[in-house]
């Protein structure tokens, strides 16, 4: 769809009616303009509120969040416990263990690094 506007002493286009209702655009509200390729692109634009925090009100809610010792500790015991790493040996076969003459590693639910027995 091409239409001609004419561009006021001030500045300003009007949108036709059309147009307005087919992209939902209302009196009093924004719209994009860019230009691209030697032509300007109008869309349809939303604003969104946004809240300005101050510094003191960060450092406020950051002390709420604090838990007390007993509720960390209640917390982390909940969690579940990880199995300890072990240091692991270098293989001239990659992606294959060293312990039982190249056999391909598995990874348990766990995270826990197995090794397959070889078949042969």
């Amino acid at each position: 769809m091409r239409q001609t506007l004419i561009v006021s002493t001030c500045g300003q286009i009007t949108l036709p009616a059309d147009i307005r209702k087919q992209f939902g655009i209302k009196s009093g509200e924004p719209v994009i303009i860019e230009y691209r390729n030697g032509e300007f692109v109008l869309k349809p634009a939303t604003v969104l509120a946004v809240e300005m925090y101050s510094p003191e009100q960060v450092a406020e809610w950051d002390e709420q969040d604090q838990l007390s010792d007993a509720k960390r500790k209640a917390v982390l015991n909940r969690l579940p416990k990880r199995a300890p790493k072990v240091a692991k040996k270098r293989s001239r076969c990659a992606g294959f263990s060293t312990q039982t003459h190249c056999s391909p590693l598995r990874t348990t639910r766990k995270g826990v690094i197995q090794t397959v027995p070889n078949s042969g």
